[in-house]
């Protein structure tokens, strides 16, 4: 038995297809693959900024993408929406965290930008997630731009899309009290130190509203969307989708909003999620 109703796909890519060593395994590209084969859509929804998505995800051909949480939105190589801070909330945040020694990365379409000290800080943290050996080979480091001279951002990176910061004096909430209503900080993917991670976007976009500008490009309702994640910035998204996957590495609150939990990124679980609802051959 298959599904034969063509379903649009939303993967998170960060603990969802790609686990935190930046490994994909055989068995998620197989299922792809047969998902594709039956006539399914495929979409990456990720936080991530185009430019920060694994070269081989890209090259893999994904119908469309939905990036930085909703800031991005293209499908079939075609851009339908881009949203960027822009130089007044890019000169809030650097205000916010200034002289606090955070961590920030800040991430746009073309290029990522820190300095010298927060790349150290950030690799810092990913070492303490996982044995990875070469680090600076993965796609958050390996195409990121150092630049020293922060007080100028604002005006030179005005085209941030999102901000990933770490090692912060405060908490997530307390970020949020500190920022603007227009802006949105939810915990980072990365789990340590977590709450004092995080990532930093425009409030009025989401997964969601990405998906949302897919469908309406497409005549689709939000009854053919099947999404799968396993993050904060995720909940919107699982909440909206017909069907909702959540992965089982995700905490329980993210759990609460699935339809079904499948199994970790590391143990097959995006092709028994395609499995079980019968996208692919049982």
């Amino acid at each position: 038995m298959k599904n034969t109703e063509q379903k649009l796909l939303f993967f998170d890519i960060d603990g969802t297809l790609v686990g935190f060593d930046g490994s994909i395994s055989d068995s998620t590209w197989k299922a792809l693959d047969l998902a594709r084969e039956n006539g399914h859509l495929l979409f990456l929804c990720t936080g991530r900024t185009r430019h920060q998505i694994y070269r081989n995800l890209l090259d893999y051909g994904f119908d469309g993408i939905v990036g930085s949480a909703g800031g991005y939105v293209e499908y079939n190589g075609k851009v339908l929406f881009h949203q960027t801070f822009g130089e007044e909330r890019l000169k809030s945040i650097l205000d916010c965290f200034q002289d606090t020694g955070t961590g920030l990365i800040f991430e746009m379409k073309e290029s990522c930008v820190s300095s010298t000290v927060s790349e150290e800080q950030f690799l810092q943290v990913f070492r303490s997630n996982a044995d990875i050996s070469c680090l600076r080979e993965l796609a958050a480091f390996s195409k990121l731009t150092n630049d020293d001279h922060v007080s100028p951002y604002p005006q030179k990176y005005a085209e941030t899309e999102s901000i990933l910061f770490c090692e912060s004096p405060y908490r997530t909430e307390e970020v949020r009290r500190r920022l603007s209503d227009d802006i949105r900080v939810e915990v980072a993917s990365f789990k340590k130190p977590e709450p004092w991670s995080g990532e930093i976007t425009i409030a009025s976009n989401s997964k969601q509203t990405g998906i949302e500008t897919i469908l309406d490009h497409l005549g689709k309702s939000r009854e053919d969307v099947i999404a799968f994640g396993d993050g904060a910035n995720d909940i919107e998204m699982l909440d909206f989708a017909g069907t909702a996957v959540v992965m089982g590495n995700a905490g329980e609150r993210i759990r609460a909003y699935a339809d079904y939990v499948t199994g970790r990124v590391d143990e097959d679980g995006i092709y028994q999620a395609l499995e079980h609802l019968f996208l692919i051959p049982r």
